[in-house]
């Protein structure tokens, strides 16, 4: 099921400029607050963030990369982007509805859950530099072809995805974990008007 390159960086421009909206919603927050549970099973923001950020650790230097790879092999843009059924699955895995609830919940991979924490400024701004970083190789992927760059999963590194399903997949889970860091800092905001 092949896509337009223009429809997937349209695409992909629209969840970056979501991505950036909730994480100015979090930065609205004292830091303290993105440290606290809204239960004991759930996560608070700070360690929805630190997730991200220890995907990020190992995402972006693999994309960036393989992309670098690809431009030194002069590989060009191909009009259209085929992914794989596979990267099509782990992205609708990932995905959440409009609302920004996910269709199910998944268990984090031991070497991605979040540790406890007392510097939340400090996740955030390694959050955001990975943002930055993020929007840059998004950038230079006009100038590849994505269905050729390979990028080995965080899972097993002998399973190579195209940048496209990676970047997709990447977007989503971003998603994902920023909706479900705002829905805990509003049940600490929620609860912290009722109590007062």
């Amino acid at each position: 099921m092949a896509q337009a390159f223009s429809d997937w960086k349209n695409q992909t421009e629209q969840s970056l400029i979501e991505i950036k909206q909730l994480v100015s919603k979090l930065n609205q927050n004292n830091p303290d607050q993105l440290l606290l549970k809204p239960n004991e099973k759930s996560w608070n923001a700070d360690e929805c963030l630190q997730h991200l950020n220890s995907y990020g650790r190992y995402y972006l230097p693999q994309i960036k990369s393989a992309v670098n790879l690809a431009k030194q092999k002069n590989q060009k843009t191909d009009l259209n982007i085929k992914g794989s059924w596979i990267g099509r699955k782990f992205t609708k895995m990932m995905s959440v509805n409009s609302q920004g609830f996910p269709s199910g919940s998944m268990k984090s991979p031991k070497d991605h859950r979040p540790i406890s924490n007392t510097n939340s400024s400090q996740t955030l701004v390694e959050f955001e530099s990975q943002l930055r970083d993020l929007e840059l190789i998004i950038q230079e992927c006009n100038q590849i072809n994505l269905d050729k760059v390979r990028v080995p999963i965080s899972i097993s590194r002998f399973i190579k995805l195209s940048a496209a399903d990676v970047l997709d997949f990447y977007l989503a889970h971003h998603k994902r974990h920023l909706y479900q860091a705002l829905r805990a800092v509003n049940r600490i905001n929620h609860n912290v008007k009722i109590a007062s």
